[in-house]
C-alpha cells in the first residue's frame, strides 16, 4: 500500500470536491461544466438536464441564460434540445479564452413540457491554461507511449488498406475446434514487437479458421466489433475517430470527442439503439507532482467520458479529475515522469439501471457512475474497494482488469490481467454483486493450463464474452514470447475448452476477440440505383439485387415533408405513382432479408416530374389533371396547369350517376391545385369530373 499522509489525502480530496447546492436549488440533476471545476477547454460547450421533458419554444427566448467570460466577455450562444427532449445543450459564441473564469446564469425562464418553469441557478467554472509549446510536444509524445503494448503506434505510416488480403494476413492455427458455440469470431491483430505495426487486419473467421472477411487497416482497426446497435465499429486512430460501418463493411457515420478534447481514447466505444454513444478521451491536465517526487508542471491523463447523442452533441461529461485523487493509482504507476498515465481508462458501458460502468487499469478499480448526477455510486477494487469479496482467494481479487462487463444474468465479467501476481497468471471472472450491501461473490473463473511449461497470461489488453450457449471467449492479450501460447480460448461452464487458436508468431495479439451470430442483411449498393421513365405523375426506381433480400422497403415523400409514404417490392425495381407535376421527391431503399434483418437506408437522393402540360386551344383535348390521394378520406387535391385565366367546374359523381358535390372556381393561369372536402361521401367509388369550355376529363378514386 501507499504510505501517503492524511494531508496529501485530504488536500485532493477538497480539490476534488464542489459544492453541489446551486444544483439543487436550480432544479437542475446535471450541469456540465461541473459548477467550480477547473482547467476546462475554451471550446466547452454548456450542458443543462433538468430531468424533465423540456417545453422546447421556451428555449427560443434570447435571455434565459447568460454567459459571460472574465476576459471574453458577454457570448452569445445557440441552444437545442437534445433527441431525449431532457438535454438542452448550449453553445457559446465564440469560445472561451484561456484561463478565465466563465459565469453561467439561468433564469427561471425555462418550461416543462406541463407548463411549470424550472427554477433558474448560477454557477461558475475555470477555463485551462493555453499549454507552452514545450508541454504540447510532451503531450504529443505522451500520446504516442500512453497505450503502448495496447495499440499500435501512430508514428507509423497509415499503409493502404485491402480487402481480403491474405498474403500479409498473420498466420495462425487452429488448436482445438470441439462443440463450440456457434458464430462468427471478430478480431483486430497488433503485433507488439514491430515499432511500425503498419499490418493490423480486420479479421472475420469461421470457428473452422476459414476466413469470412480480413482487410488491412494499417495502424487503425483497434476493438473490431459488433456493437449493442447492432453495427460493426472500429477505431480510426489516424484520424481521432470511431467509425461506425454497414453490413457491406461501408463507412456510414463517425465519432469524435468534443468540447475541444484532441486525444481519443481507443479502448472502447459502447454504441446504442438510441444512437447514443458512450465515448472515452484522454486528458491531459498540468498538475503539480512535487508532493510525489514528481515535477511541478507534469502532464497527467486523468480521463473523461462523453456521452454523443444522434447529431453527436456532448450532452454527458465526467471527468476523472473532478473524482478521482492521485493517490488512488496502483503503487507501481510512475509518478515522476513528465507525462503521466495515472488511470488508464478502458471500458465503458451503460449499467442495466441507466448509470455508467468504468474500468480503470491502473486503478484496478470497476466505477459504477450516476448518470444524473455524476456521483460516484460505489468502487470495486483498487485502494478504495468498497466491496467484501467472497469466494475468491487471490489477495488481489483483480489487478489492471480489461473489458468489465455486466452481462445478461446480472454479474459482471472481466479479464483479470493480474499483473505483478507471483508466478504470472491471468484469469477470467464472473462475480455476483450484491450492490446494496457492497458485497462481490467470485461466482466463476477460468485460468488456463500452462502451455510448455508457462503459465498463460497477458500483462496488457484481453477481453472475456460470455455467449449465448453459456460458454466464454477469452482473448489473452499480449504475447511477446511463447508463439505456442494460446490468444484466444473458449471455454463451457465446467472450464473445458472448446476452442483454441493461437497466432504462429510470437508478440501477435488481439486486444479484444468477440463472437457473434451474424448474418447480415447487405444494404443496397447505391452506386447502382437509377430513377428512369420520369413523367409528370409517376418514375420507375432501378437497383441492382442484393444476396439475402427477400423484398425491399422504398420511402419516398415531397421535398420539404416530414411524412414517408412507402411501397414494398419483391423485385429490383418500384413504379412511384400519384405524383404532382413539376415536384421534387425524396426517396431512399433498404433490403428486408430472410434471417429477420433490416440493412441500412441508402443515402436520400431526389428526383423531380416533368411539368404538367399547359391547357390551350391545342391541346384542349389532353386536360390531364391529376388527383390524390387514391384512396382519400377527407381531402381530395387536384393538380393542373392553365395557359391563361379559365373557370374550372368539378363535379363529383358516385357509381350511380347521382352528383354527390359540386364546385366552380375561376384560375389564374400557371400551375393550380385544387382541394375539396369529401368526409361527408360515404365510403365507396366516385369519378371525378372537370370541365372547362367544351373539354373535360374524368377520373376515378375511392373514398376510404
Amino acid at each position: 500500500m501507499k504510505n501517503y499522509s492524511s494531508f496529501t489525502r485530504l488536500f485532493f480530496l477538497s480539490v476534488a470536491l464542489f459544492s453541489f447546492t446551486e444544483i439543487v436549488n436550480g432544479q437542475f440533476v446535471y450541469l456540465n461544466p461541473l459548477p467550480g471545476s477547473k482547467n476546462r477547454n475554451p471550446e466547452t460547450t454548456i450542458a443543462i438536464r433538468n430531468g424533465s421533458i423540456i417545453n422546447e419554444a421556451s428555449l427560443k427566448s434570447r435571455d434565459w441564460i447568460e454567459i459571460t467570460g472574465s476576459q471574453s466577455g458577454s457570448h452569445t450562444w445557440t441552444a437545442r434540445l437534445s433527441d431525449d427532449k431532457k438535454s438542452i445543450i448550449i453553445k457559446p459564441n465564440p469560445v472561451f479564452d484561456f484561463d478565465e473564469t466563465v459565469s453561467i446564469t439561468i433564469q427561471s425562464k425555462l418550461k416543462k413540457q406541463n407548463g411549470h418553469t424550472i427554477n433558474g441557478t448560477s454557477f461558475s467554472f475555470q477555463t485551462s491554461k493555453a499549454l507552452t509549446p514545450e508541454q504540447e510536444e510532451v503531450k504529443q509524445q505522451a500520446i504516442r507511449t500512453t497505450h503502448a503494448g495496447e495499440f499500435e503506434d501512430d508514428s507509423a505510416p497509415e499503409s493502404n488498406t485491402r480487402d481480403n488480403d491474405l498474403d500479409s494476413l498473420p498466420s495462425f492455427t487452429l488448436v482445438v475446434n470441439n462443440n463450440a458455440a456457434p458464430g462468427q469470431i471478430f478480431y483486430n491483430n497488433q503485433y507488439d514487437l514491430d515499432p511500425n505495426n503498419t499490418n493490423c487486419f480486420n479479421t472475420i473467421i469461421e470457428n473452422d479458421g476459414s476466413i469470412v472477411y480480413s482487410k488491412d487497416m494499417g495502424i487503425n482497426g483497434h476493438d473490431f466489433k459488433i456493437n449493442y446497435d447492432g453495427h460493426v465499429t472500429y477505431t480510426d486512430y489516424t484520424h481521432n475517430q470511431w467509425i461506425v460501418v454497414d453490413s457491406n463493411y461501408a463507412p456510414i457515420d463517425s465519432m469524435s470527442p468534443g468540447n475541444g478534447y484532441d486525444v481519443l481514447n481507443p479502448h472502447d466505444l459502447s454504441l446504442y439503439s438510441d444512437h447514443h454513444a458512450l465515448i472515452l478521451i484522454d486528458d491531459y491536465e498540468v498538475m503539480d507532482m512535487t508532493a510525489y517526487g514528481g515535477l511541478s508542471n507534469a502532464l497527467v491523463n486523468m480521463g473523461v467520458i462523453q456521452e454523443l447523442d444522434a447529431d453527436h452533441n456532448v450532452v454527458w461529461e465526467w471527468r476523472g479529475v473532478d473524482h478521482f485523487q492521485v493517490t488512488d493509482a496502483d503503487t507501481f504507476v510512475v509518478l515522476t515522469s513528465v507525462a503521466v498515465d495515472l488511470i488508464h481508462f478502458n471500458a465503458v458501458s451503460f449499467d442495466n439501471d441507466g448509470n455508467v460502468l468504468l474500468s480503470s487499469r491502473f486503478l484496478s478499480e470497476v466505477t459504477k457512475i450516476n448518470h444524473d448526477t455524476g456521483d460516484i455510486i460505489w468502487r470495486l477494487g483498487g485502494f478504495n474497494n468498497q466491496f467484501t469479496f467472497v469466494n475468491d482467494n487471490i489477495p488481489e481479487h483483480f489487478s489492471y482488469q480489461h473489458d468489465a462487463r455486466r452481462i445478461e444474468n446480472g454479474n459482471l465479467t472481466l479479464y483479470n490481467n493480474g499483473n505483478h501476481l507471483i508466478p504470472p497468471r491471468s484469469t477470467a471472472k464472473e462475480y455476483q454483486l450484491d450492490e446494496a450491501n457492497h458485497v462481490a461473490t467470485l461466482a466463476w473463473y477460468y485460468e488456463h493450463p500452462p502451455v510448455g511449461g508457462y503459465g498463460v497470461n497477458g500483462p496488457a489488453t484481453g477481453s472475456v464474452q460470455r455467449l449465448p450457449n453459456g460458454n466464454t471467449l477469452i482473448s489473452w492479450g499480449t504475447n511477446n514470447t511463447h508463439p505456442d501460447r494460446p490468444a484466444f480460448t473458449e471455454v463451457d461452464s465446467s472450464g473445458n475448452i472448446t476452442w483454441e487458436l493461437h497466432f504462429d508468431q510470437a508478440g501477435q495479439k488481439a486486444y479484444r476477440v468477440h463472437k457473434y451470430v451474424w448474418d447480415p442483411c447487405a444494404p443496397i449498393d447505391f452506386t447502382y440505383v437509377k430513377v428512369k421513365k420520369i413523367t409528370t405523375t409517376s418514375a420507375k426506381v432501378y437497383w441492382t439485387p442484393v444476396k439475402n433480400a427477400i423484398s425491399y422497403n422504398v420511402q419516398f415523400r415531397k421535398l420539404g415533408n416530414s411524412t414517408w409514404r412507402l411501397k414494398n417490392t419483391t423485385h429490383a425495381v418500384v413504379q412511384i405513382g400519384r405524383l404532382l407535376p413539376n415536384t421534387s421527391y425524396e426517396y431512399r431503399l433498404r433490403t428486408s432479408c430472410a434471417n429477420g434483418y433490416l440493412s441500412d437506408w441508402t443515402p436520400v437522393d431526389t428526383f423531380t416530374t416533368h411539368p404538367a402540360k399547359f391547357l390551350t386551344s391545342e391541346n384542349d383535348n389532353a386536360l390531364a389533371f391529376q388527383i390524390y390521394p387514391n384512396p382519400a378520406s377527407d381531402l381530395l387535391t387536384m393538380t393542373f396547369a392553365l395557359d391563361q385565366d379559365r373557370q374550372i367546374a368539378v363535379c363529383i359523381y358516385d357509381v350511380a350517376g347521382r352528383l354527390m358535390l359540386t364546385h366552380a372556381q375561376t384560375f389564374p393561369a400557371g400551375e393550380q391545385e385544387l382541394k375539396m372536402n369529401i368526409s361527408a361521401l360515404p365510403a365507396g367509388y366516385y369519378l371525378a369530373q372537370v370541365r372547362t369550355g367544351a373539354v373535360n376529363q374524368t377520373m376515378k378514386f375511392v373514398k376510404e
